[in-house]
């Protein structure tokens, strides 16, 4: 008839709930009364793990955030850069063109690598959230990547 229900194979571990002391709580109701020793001690264990986890998951969606306003705020950096752009060799242009000129392509250069650090950072932190919960799987590619 195929496999039990509650068998967990590396197909079906992702429709399996997930992170928490709740689901550690419903599975010691069933020890009763002797589930209090045992539990006191997954808190004090699996309870800071579980914070860092939903914390390093909070992270990851900050950056993502944080990376698409940066990007959308490179383009318009770029408009403006297109806008004012001036020849700086040009004597025929004022200082304070030059100056305006080189002001915005220096911000859209520190931009530029504020969004690319925001892309890395939200890269990692999510291969990190996707480690495989089942055993025999392989770790992500995108960890071996890293430097």
């Amino acid at each position: 008839p195929g496999p039990c229900v509650l068998d967990l194979t590396a197909q079906n571990i992702l429709c399996a709930a997930q992170n928490g002391m709740e689901l550690i709580q419903l599975d010691l109701r069933v020890l009763g009364e002797d589930a209090a020793e045992v539990e006191a001690e997954l808190r004090r264990i699996a309870g800071p793990a579980f914070h860092r986890r939903r914390e390093l998951i909070n992270f990851k969606k900050v950056c993502l955030h944080l990376w698409q306003r940066s990007c959308l705020q490179e383009k318009e950096l770029q408009r403006l850069a297109t806008f004012f752009y001036c020849d700086q060799l040009d004597e025929a242009v004022s200082q304070q063109a030059r100056d305006r000129a080189r002001k915005i392509s220096a911000a859209g250069s520190t931009l530029r690598g504020a969004c690319a650090a925001l892309r890395d950072a939200r890269f990692f932190t999510k291969a990190i959230c996707a480690l495989p919960r089942f055993p025999t799987e392989v770790l992500p590619v995108k960890l071996g990547q890293i430097p």
